[in-house]
């Protein structure tokens, strides 16, 4: 089980850095991520969203790159960073709802923090350099 998880999270890592490695032979990939809480696509300014500015978004729109296809694993903060983090369903980590108290996270039967023990995108990309 530990290798499979392992291995998930290798090709994980390793499809992340062929997707964003620079062009030309750069040895150090370019990676931005940006994670948004609440945040849907009509909710940014180049699509015509007007309750909060996103001025960096519609910049980044204004210059070519729109971003108009992604995926969460939830709908919920907690869940969905898990998920960025480890490559693996944030149940499995025991991840299903918000962080919240101790209290609260005992009541939802939710773990109070992300497991040390599991796969890390960012130990990853470190161990990788």
């Amino acid at each position: 089980m530990l290798k499979q998880q392992l291995w998930a999270t290798a090709v994980f890592a390793a499809t992340v850095l062929m997707a964003v490695a620079s062009p030309g032979g750069a040895t150090e990939p370019n990676i931005s991520v940006i994670l948004a809480d609440d945040l849907g696509p009509g909710d940014v300014g180049v699509y015509g969203g007007t309750f909060v500015p996103t001025p960096r978004l519609d910049a980044l729109a204004a210059e070519g790159t729109r971003f108009t296809q992604y995926y969460s694993a939830s709908p919920i903060c907690s869940p969905s960073r898990a998920a960025l983090i480890t490559g693996q369903h944030p149940a499995r980590w025991r991840i299903t709802s918000f962080l919240q108290t101790r209290q609260g996270n005992a009541g939802a039967e939710m773990a109070d923090f992300l497991d040390p023990r599991a796969p890390s995108l960012p130990r990853a990309l470190k161990a990788a350099g």
